[in-house]
């Protein structure tokens, strides 16, 4: 029998209200619903889901009051509204504008138009957040999600950026594509190395941001999706477990935008290096002597228990997988002079004075001695006193090689530091006294 066919709905002023007759067994193609309508649905969900695909349907409220049963794909393809359902439906139970399954197994959706929800707790019988789930919430600031939960899916905190606390319980098996990006307050995140799927994607934003991988962990994935200019504000930060052991040779940005990886052990993962720096990257065309400065935009930097090895971003694609394949060999161990790979002073003088600070390798000493006047000046330019105190300090300089830094300082009045180090090397008939 043919009920009820819906081939328009009322679009005037006023009139925000649509409702769907029980009747229903058919909604024309043509059928435009405005954003912010409300939507009763009275016939049957499975009649409303068969047209559902070719209907335009964004930041509406929709009512199911039929008690047939919604399959999970569809909350999903509904994220941007709010959704309600009966409570004559078995299927499904709402609590506090969170609908989960009658089993209170899988939480569905979050829904978007019931703002005001700035903690969640998830109840301890739930196994799974679906995908979408979520999406886009801006108010949520705090999720505390049970050890029963083994599985996150597909996108379900996406853009969830007041969110500054999130910890994921060792229960994990399942992080869903980029189920977790766009957090921007969330500065550390600990995946647990329970998770199994192979792929774990990440995107979150922030200068500080920090992400844990587990031991367990076996295979890593941080998606990607911004421009270029992205790359010149990022620094980000990632640990990685032992259990992490190579990186695909073919496919690049796997550790997507990471300044700083932290490993275990002098074990350096096979291809990190080609895994960490894009083939698309900004280059700049000065290297700044300030660490902080240079992680953003000028440097990358691999940190072992007894190791700090820093790579210049601005070298060419040979270069870097001459130093990737090296470090394939050898490891940590790779020599403490890749400021060669520069193609000018104004980014190898920077680079080896930052490499200088980590690693005493002979080959950085002897170019540091030949252009000493230059980097001194530099320094003094930048108002860089502690630094270039510090960096006296190490005794790269002999006696004869300090009186040409002196002569430079001397006239500095903000290099204080740096000209009574100076002058005790070189012997000034009095003792100065400074702390670093």
């Amino acid at each position: 029998m043919v009920g009820t066919i819906i081939t328009d709905v009322n679009t005037k002023p006023g009139f925000n209200t649509c409702v769907i007759p029980a009747d229903t067994t058919l909604i024309a193609k043509n059928v435009f619903f405005r954003s912010n309508d409300v939507i009763d649905v009275r016939c049957k969900n499975s009649v409303f889901f068969r047209c559902r695909s070719y209907l335009w349907i964004y930041s509406n409220t929709l009512i199911f009051n039929a008690e047939d049963d919604i399959d999970e794909n569809e909350f999903a393809n509904l994220k941007e509204c709010c959704v309600k359902v009966s409570p004559a439906n078995k299927h499904y139970v709402d609590i506090n504008g969170i609908i989960y399954t009658a089993d209170m197994k899988h939480l569905v959706k979050c829904n978007q138009l019931d703002k005001g929800l700035r903690k969640v707790v998830i109840p301890d019988s739930v196994e799974k957040i679906c995908k979408y789930a979520f999406y886009k919430d801006t108010s949520l600031e705090s999720v505390e999600i049970p050890d029963s939960v083994k599985e996150i899916g597909e996108c379900a905190f996406i853009g969830c950026r007041s969110i500054s606390s999130l910890k994921l319980p060792d229960s994990i098996k399942k992080l869903g594509y980029r189920s977790l990006c766009g957090m921007n307050k969330l500065k550390e995140l600990e995946i647990p190395g329970s998770v199994e799927d192979s792929n774990c994607y990440c995107e979150l934003e922030g200068m500080t941001t920090a992400i844990k991988f587990g031991e367990g962990v076996s295979e890593v994935y941080l998606s990607s999706s911004c421009a270029l200019t992205s790359y010149q504000s990022m620094v980000r930060r990632v640990e990685l477990p032992s259990t992490v052991t190579k990186f695909s040779d073919y496919r690049r940005e796997e550790l997507a935008r990471v300044r700083v990886v932290t490993l275990q052990t002098e074990n350096t993962p096979q291809n990190l290096l080609l895994a960490m720096i894009p083939e698309t990257r900004y280059k700049p065309n000065g290297y700044s002597y300030s660490s902080c400065e240079a992680l953003k935009n000028e440097i990358y930097c691999i940190q072992t228990p007894e190791r700090t090895i820093l790579v210049p971003s601005n070298i060419s694609e040979k270069s870097i997988q001459e130093i990737n394949d090296t470090m394939n060999r050898i490891g940590a161990y790779i020599p403490a002079n890749l400021f060669r790979y520069c193609k000018d002073i104004k980014q190898k003088l920077p680079m080896a004075f930052l490499e200088w600070q980590n690693s005493h390798d002979e080959a950085t000493k002897r170019y540091l001695k030949r252009n000493r006047k230059k980097l001194v000046q530099d320094l003094v330019e930048e108002g860089m006193d502690e630094a270039l105190a510090r960096f006296l300090k190490t005794g790269i300089y002999e006696k004869k090689e300090m009186q040409d830094v002196y002569d430079i300082i001397a006239e500095a009045d903000s290099m204080k530091m740096s000209k009574a180090y100076a002058l005790d090397i070189i012997g000034s008939g009095s003792k100065n006294t400074f702390r670093l």
